[in-house]
């Protein structure tokens, strides 16, 4: 029997300022966020081809319409909406539109003779909504689901086009196309926008912050240019941090770039490739103007100064190698490599390198094996320009195993200007703006004004130094000249800086640029240094929106975006059970160990624990039981910022976990996600006094049969306890990992700016990109175990144990009880073993030591040479994909439910 369709309640004047209990600000926004969720997750199982409808997706899909009736159906969605647009609200988004149409129109003072403005509103919950403007705006408001009889019902798509041509003098998009799922319809409206609005008319864009400051493909700046493509110009644009909108005021233009929604489609995915890699790129050179495919110039050097094959979003996908053909097709002289160009590890950043056709630089760097700088990585590069020769070194702070930058300086600089006979050294660095600074004054890099004080013509060192590492745009007070850039500017971290040294610092994400002219002095005779500099200027570039792009890097993107876009349908784990709310459990357990080797380097240990908030982890959607994509975890975590490790002491933590906690029961994002503590709370309680205790949790190992015959190793199971609590004092400090955006005191974690940063945002990866190597580390340790006869000779001996603990594991478990199912008996391996410290350790330690092209589902030898890669490279059904399970397990407990 079907069902029968309510009819739609109409909304009236009274109807819409009735003041209920479900009226009320909480209220409203969680059914509106319960809507969308399920909405979502509708349109997802709806969108699956019928073929592909099992009964357990039928029977979700009849779930989820069943949780939207009860909820009251579309119309009570929409009442809710319309209630949010109440006055006791303080009003709509139109409030924001009116103001700025009065600025732009001047209505206060039109004249009776001048017509009224047509303004076309779309997505109108109310029809009254511009009434206090009717005296000079006629509105015709319309909806997708019309719940007014003055509301015209039309879906704005659909609108004949002839007959709307140059029609409107206002077209109001409000909160309208983020609900519109296709991107290709996206940039479709915003052509009809601009072909129904007059000429010189205005668009009003009201859009979500986080679709903007939250998203990996959008920023400010790329809606600027996407909007500029489309054929608009802005003119006004209004957000605030920690705002839950932005609203834009664009007027349109004369002139329209290609209407096809192709090229509206490639623009935005050409926003997210500009952002997928953080390079600092240096440009020694005399030439006037600069093309970005052309930069080699016979009488300058282009130099880069690190980080291009990570961190990014594209970047854990493609671990790189998509930024391969890029910088071949850039072609700089030398690069340093970057601190995050070894993220995925040396053996792979070998490939990368192997594959680009310029050489790199490290000088300070030691492989432990040979004492020498790594295979593939160069001291340094000498090359003639301009009839001079110029020595160039890198280098890095003690990060890694290192010699000391200013002792490699130095010994650098006697043999590039000894035996090679250099007239000129330029050092690249990968560190911070104090580092730099520090690091000129004790090489003597200094500014032409110093030098005539302290001559550096008999002393060792170089001549100028370029930096890495830091995002921001720099160049010392001691510059001679500087175009776009004011050199006498104050600079966070530079107050070392009086203007006696020579550091310059390129910005981030290939969006600046810098030239700099160098003219040269002969010292006298017998002189360490042959030339100085005598004359130093420069020029920022910067790209902007509507900034000519290179034909072949179009190419080059086009093939990149689409071989990313395939390689997100690879299964990259399998999970036991739906992954619901408590999957964050699980997310925080793979992040606590991912910079154990780093924070043992620094000889602070391992980390104690994670603090992280719930907001971190999206994509309102269902997954598993079953296979997980790589797709999947890209969406459940979209976000750039860096994890980090602070160090906090325990008065701090329990700050942090009383702001996160204070906000409940409202679902806010800032709910914690932990892993190596155990919280105890009471929700009953005030905010602020809602702790009732915290205690660090202690592995504790059990063996389960005792020492495997084969392997050679013991089979331990583990289980968690109750260790030291951490009191609500200064006496004592933790290592936790976090997020940087809560490190910087977003979201009401004030109290985390007040930790000591171990890994900073700096040297910190996103969190996809930690989680993307456990999975390949852990495919490749089960891969290797399952073998009968492998071959691990070659394989480090890290590798080698990790792989020498699963075999162990495997024939423990072949040993079992058979009545179990094996997807239960899986389920039980992935919850037994995600609690050691060693599993994490090894997995995340493997894909560092290893070459995972044999379990990595993106062919990054296909990408490296520009090849468009078709699809996933691996198996669907591989039964050495990691098996993970998440559950409520108590380490977060509410005494007062």
């Amino acid at each position: 029997m079907g069902k029968v369709r309510k009819k739609k309640t109409p909304v009236t004047a009274a109807s819409a300022t009735v003041s209920s209990s479900s009226s009320k600000p909480e209220s409203s926004r969680k059914v509106i966020r319960q809507y969308h969720v399920l909405l979502k997750q509708q349109a997802q199982l709806e969108a699956l081809p019928l073929q592909k409808r099992d009964a357990k997706t039928v029977q979700a899909l009849e779930d989820i319409r069943a949780q939207i009736e009860d909820l009251g159906g579309l119309e009570f969605y929409q009442r809710m909406s319309a209630i949010g647009q109440g006055h006791d609200r303080g009003g709509g988004s139109e409030k924001v539109a009116i103001s700025w149409l009065k600025d732009v129109y001047r209505a206060d003072s039109r004249a009776d003779s001048k017509p009224m403005l047509n303004l076309l509103e779309v997505g109108a919950l109310k029809p009254d909504n511009y009434d206090l403007c009717r005296s000079w705006i006629k509105t015709t408001p319309l909806d997708l689901h019309s719940r007014h009889p003055s509301i015209l019902e039309q879906d704005f798509l659909l609108m004949d086009e002839t007959e709307n041509r140059e029609k409107w003098d206002v077209v109001s998009l409000s909160l309208v196309l983020n609900f519109v799922s296709d991107a290709k319809d996206r940039g479709r409206m915003l052509r009809l926008a601009w072909t129904f609005l007059v000429p010189g008319g205005h668009l009003f864009l009201a859009l979500p912050l986080p679709c903007v400051m939250n998203s990996r493909y959008l920023t400010c700046e790329r809606l600027t240019a996407l909007m500029d493509a489309v054929g608009f110009s802005q003119l006004k644009e209004r957000w605030k941090a920690g705002g839950k909108m932005i609203y834009v005021l664009y007027q349109k233009r004369a002139q329209i770039a290609p209407s096809s929604t192709e090229f509206f489609a490639k623009k935005v995915s050409e926003g997210a490739m500009e952002r997928a890699a953080r390079p600092q790129e240096k440009t020694v050179c005399s030439s006037g103007h600069i093309h970005v495919v052309a930069l080699t110039l016979a009488t300058g050097l282009v130099l880069f100064s690190g980080d291009v094959f990570s961190p990014s979003v594209e970047s854990s996908v493609t671990r790189g190698s998509h930024m391969v053909p890029v910088m071949n097709e850039l072609n700089p002289d030398v690069s340093l490599a970057g601190n995050h160009d070894f993220d995925f590890g040396y053996p792979h950043l070998s490939k990368l390198m192997e594959a680009t056709k310029f050489p790199w630089l490290l000088s300070n760097i030691v492989d432990k094996a040979t004492g020498q700088v790594p295979k593939g990585l160069s001291e340094f590069q000498v090359f003639e320009r301009a009839g001079e020769w110029i020595g160039t070194v890198a280098t890095w702070p003690a990060n890694f195993q290192y010699k000391d930058m200013k002792e490699v300086g130095l010994d650098l600089s006697e043999r590039l200007r000894g035996e090679h006979e250099c007239d000129l050294v330029i050092s690249l660095t990968h560190c911070r703006v104090p580092n730099d600074i520090s690091l000129a004054k004790d090489l003597l890099a200094l500014s032409p004004s110093a030098q005539a004080k302290n001559s550096v013509a008999s002393s060792h060192g170089v001549d100028l130094i370029l930096g890495g590492h830091d995002h921001l745009y720099y160049a010392s007070k001691g510059m001679s000249a500087w175009e776009d850039y004011d050199i006498t500017q104050d600079v966070l971290g530079a107050e070392a800086d009086h203007g006696d040294v020579l550091v310059c610092k390129s910005g981030t994400d290939f969006r600046d640029l810098s030239e700099i002219t160098l003219e040269l002095e002969t010292t006298t005779a017998g002189s360490i240094r042959k030339k100085v500099i005598s004359r130093i200027s420069g020029k920022k570039h910067s790209t902007k929106p509507g900034s000519k792009s290179s034909e072949k890097l179009t190419e080059i993107l086009k093939t990149v975006l689409s071989s990313v876009s395939s390689t997100l349908k690879a299964p990259v784990c399998n999970s036991a059970v739906a992954m619901d709310s408590a999957a964050g459990n699980w997310f925080a357990d793979v992040i606590r160990h991912a910079y154990d080797d780093t924070l043992a380097m620094k000889g602070c240990g391992g980390a104690d624990g994670v603090f992280v908030c719930a907001g971190t982890f999206r994509g309102d959607s269902i997954y598993g039981p079953g296979q997980i994509t790589l797709g999947d975890i890209l969406e459940i975590l979209p976000f750039e910022d860096p994890i980090v490790v602070l160090e906090l002491d325990g008065n701090t933590i329990w700050d942090a976990l009383e702001a996160s906690l204070a906000t409940w029961p409202a679902q806010e994002g800032r709910f914690p996600v932990i892993s190596g503590f155990r919280v105890s709370w009471d929700s009953r309680r005030s905010p602020g006094e809602r702790v009732l205790g915290v205690w660090l949790l202690n592995e504790v190992e059990e063996s389960d049969s005792g020492h495997d015959p084969v392997s050679g190793h013991s089979t331990p199971s583990h289980r968690l306890v109750d260790g030291e609590p951490i009191q609500r004092t200064t006496d004592k400090t933790y290592k936790i990992v976090t997020r940087s955006y809560m490190a910087e005191g977003h979201d009401g974690f004030t109290a985390l700016q007040r930790g000591e940063p171990l890994v900073d945002d700096e040297g910190g990866q996103i969190y996809s990109a930690i989680v993307r190597k456990y999975l390949m580390g852990s495919h490749y340790v089960n891969t290797m175990a399952r073998l009968t006869e492998t071959d691990v000779e070659h394989l480090h001996s890290t590798t080698k144990a990790a792989i020498g603990r699963e075999k162990a594991k495997q024939g423990r478990e072949q040993h079992r009880s058979k009545i179990a199912s094996q997807w239960k008996h899986v389920a039980h391996l992935a919850v037994r073993w995600s609690r050691s410290r060693t599993h994490y350790q090894d997995h995340l330690n493997v894909c560092h030591l290893e070459s995972m092209h044999s379990v990595d589902p993106f062919n990054g030898e296909k990408m490296r040479r520009g090849e468009e890669c078709a699809g996933p490279q691996v198996n669907e059904k591989d039964d050495d994909l990691l098996t993970v399970s998440s559950s409520v397990d108590g380490r977060l407990k509410d005494e007062g439910r």
